[in-house]
């Protein structure tokens, strides 16, 4: 005959559970809904003139575009490839601070050929592309 087993039943420390009312479990409930945090309206006025601003500066890089290339040109035209480089630096610089990816990239590429002395076909090559870029880059 087996025996009956013993059932361990183990004390609790926390306190019972008050019977809630029916249809108001603990399972059934949710928490109450957040009341979307309050934003506050957008200072409208701030904005418009901080994009302004900003346009402003786009647009004063962009016309300056023709100035420095012409200086490009007339420094390689006296085979100055210092005054080449400052200038490509600065357009590498100013394109990637205000978008213009593709100026930025083809100054620095004359900038990084100009490091080497002797490449001054190359960086010929590489004005003519700068001075497309530029082009591309006032179009858009």
């Amino acid at each position: 005959m087996p025996q009956p087993t013993k059932s361990r039943t183990t004390r609790s420390t926390k306190t019972p559970r008050k019977a809630s009312p029916k249809g108001n479990s603990p399972k059934n409930k949710s928490a109450p809904a957040k009341a979307p945090a309050k934003m506050s309206p957008p200072n409208i006025a701030a904005m418009s003139a901080r994009i302004a601003k900003d346009n402003a500066r786009v647009s004063r890089f962009m016309e300056s575009l023709v100035n420095h290339v012409d200086l490009i040109v007339d420094a390689a035209a006296a085979e100055d490839w210092q005054e080449v480089a400052r200038q490509a630096d600065y357009l590498s610089g100013g394109g990637s601070a205000h978008g213009c990816s593709e100026l930025s990239i083809r100054a620095s590429e004359l900038s990084e050929t100009l490091k080497n002395p002797y490449n001054a076909c190359t960086a010929r090559r590489q004005i003519v592309r700068l001075i497309g870029a530029c082009g591309r880059t006032r179009k858009a």
